[in-house]
């Protein structure tokens, strides 16, 4: 990786993905999930990545997807970044997506993904998009020259992907669905429309 390199992935399968529901705060991954991250750990190995740094987000299932990638690679710890944590759903966690595809108040993607734009004690995108560049300029200041991998979430991956290429954040949305575990290349000499490392099937 080049200096001007990040790597970011998201979490591992969890309960409420499993459910099809708004992630809640402490929703544990599945054994699937578990499976995924460190089936993950192993590509990443495997490829000879080397990462100065692990930055993670304080929500369980981003802490635990970040702990069992960092024992594959023979990392001894990683830093928790409060600001990493997913958007703040509000009244709208524990929603079931079907529900959601039912508000008028929606951004539907072509692949078939529905985000909800408004929520009672939600936060909206735009201001999701202005914590993203708030974290993606600390790390970009605080390690410069490192090789960094970030382990978070949907919501909050995406918007950092459209930070660090200054794109327009509905644009993103649509852009590619983020799964769990996949992994986007963050880097200056990269098109942003390529935008996975890895990628599970």
């Amino acid at each position: 990786m080049n200096e001007d390199t990040f790597h970011l992935t998201r979490h591992g399968e969890t309960v409420n993905n499993l459910t099809k529901v708004l992630n809640t705060l402490e929703d544990p991954l599945t054994e699937f999930g578990k499976h995924q991250a460190l089936e993950l750990g192993v590509k990443l190995k495997e490829s000879g990545f080397i990462y100065d740094v692990v930055l993670v987000s304080p929500l369980l299932r981003a802490q635990d997807t970040a702990k069992i990638i960092t024992s594959e690679l023979g990392i001894g710890s990683y830093e928790t970044i409060a600001d990493l944590r997913e958007r703040e759903f509000g009244n709208m966690a524990g929603v079931s997506y079907d529900e959601i595809s039912k508000m008028e108040d929606i951004l539907v993607t072509p692949g078939g993904i529905t985000y909800f734009l408004s929520g009672e004690n939600a936060e909206t995108f735009q201001e999701l998009f202005e914590r993203a560049q708030r974290v993606l300029k600390d790390i970009q200041e605080n390690y410069q020259g490192k090789k960094v991998l970030i382990v978070a979430h949907g919501d909050i991956g995406k918007m950092l992907y459209a930070a660090f290429y200054e794109r327009d954040w509905k644009e993103v949305l649509q852009l590619f669905h983020f799964r769990n575990t996949d992994t986007i290349v963050l880097s200056k000499s990269f098109n942003y429309k390529d935008v996975f490392l890895f990628r599970e099937a």
